[in-house]
């Protein structure tokens, strides 16, 4: 069990959202008459571009007519890399040449979880104006801690906390040492003691079915209550639907 502050608890990367230039503008229709010979799975046609589809390493990638390539759902930065140099290299042998120009990390979806419950009302009084907790709405709590306040970091009590936001994995291990101090600060030893399939039980009664800790295992083995993947998109939406500035 991690209590120690000074040692944050190991974190992952879900999902990285990655950014380069091809150095030409694309005729999106002769790039898709080429692409039945590229092992990229072509995935649909927008207005604005083509999506496509990487297998290894996974990804996906949408190809502009301006030139500009988004790649995302990577969970690494090289992996980004990879993808991109890999496409260019393809296009290129197949009469569209392109190369990788100004390849920048736009965000990076980071998870970890802690092996305790969180006061969640406690922790949102005691950071003031850095967080935001409306449980009617959301059951998460989002903080925005200095130094990098442009980094999202949804905290559930069940432990589970996702960031977005971050520029590079050093602001990534930066911003959980922060918010790791907050949450051993703020850890609800009563319901810490309980059992999880017990407090599972608990909640049910009370039908919170949207708090994350309700997936837990019976056992205490299962720490890991909701899969990252599904803990960055309930983030996500829930910091879409956050009101500017409430």
């Amino acid at each position: 069990m991690h209590l120690d502050p000074r040692q944050s608890p190991p974190w992952h990367i879900v999902n990285t959202v990655c950014r380069f230039e091809t150095g030409v503008r694309i005729q999106l229709i002769p790039a898709l008459r080429a692409l039945p010979d590229v092992p990229f799975n072509y995935a649909a046609t927008h207005r604005s571009g083509l999506q496509l589809k990487s297998h290894f390493p996974y990804g996906t990638l949408m190809l502009h007519a301006t030139g500009k390539v988004v790649i995302s759902g990577t969970q690494s930065l090289e992996d980004a890399r990879m993808i991109a140099l890999r496409f260019c290299t393809l296009m290129t042998r197949h009469g569209i040449p392109m190369t990788v120009y100004n390849f920048t990390l736009k965000n990076m979806v980071a998870t970890f979880s802690c092996d305790f419950i969180i006061d969640l009302a406690l922790m949102v009084a005691s950071l003031g104006s850095y967080a935001q907790f409306a449980p009617s709405t959301f059951r998460g709590a989002f903080v925005h801690l200095p130094p990098h306040t442009h980094v999202n970091i949804t905290v559930f009590r069940g432990g589970q906390v996702c960031l977005q936001g971050a520029r590079s994995e050093r602001e990534v291990a930066c911003m959980i040492r922060t918010v790791y101090v907050h949450l051993c600060r703020h850890r609800d030893r009563q319901l810490s003691a309980v059992r999880g399939d017990e407090y599972a039980a608990d909640l049910r009664t009370n039908q919170s079915y949207n708090d994350p800790l309700l997936l837990r295992g019976a056992s205490g083995a299962g720490a890991r209550s909701v899969s990252a993947h599904g803990l960055a998109a309930a983030a996500t939406i829930a910091v879409t639907m956050m009101p500017p500035g409430g």
